[in-house]
């Protein structure tokens, strides 16, 4: 189905793309025309040996997604392998220290 529908991009729990991993290996002729090149992973961390595999053979890049929902409806992603926090804006003190504010200001 990736293939036939042309997807760039999808996403998935670890033990999705373990399943697809182990299909691929079985038979690689399913990859022709693989136009996919990022992968986002969340409900559990993915293993980095599996991140690297997709990013080694296919050149596909796993985008990590974490959160809570109860807190907040929008997960976080971040590539895997980049060992730096985004610089400008919205740094690191956005990431890493979200303020919630009411009608009157500040909670």
């Amino acid at each position: 189905m990736f293939t036939d529908e042309g997807v760039t991009f999808s996403a998935g729990v670890p033990t999705i793309w373990q399943g697809i991993r182990t299909a691929l290996e079985a038979d690689p002729s399913l990859a022709e025309g693989l136009l996919l090149n990022r992968l986002a992973c969340g409900g559990s961390a993915p293993a980095a040996e599996m991140m690297e595999w997709y990013l080694q053979t296919y050149d596909v890049t796993f985008l990590q997604a974490w959160g809570m929902t109860e807190v907040r409806a929008a997960p976080t992603l971040w590539p895997f392998g980049s060992c730096s926090l985004p610089s400008g804006p919205l740094g690191p003190s956005v990431l890493l220290e979200p303020q919630l504010s009411g009608s009157s200001g500040p909670l």
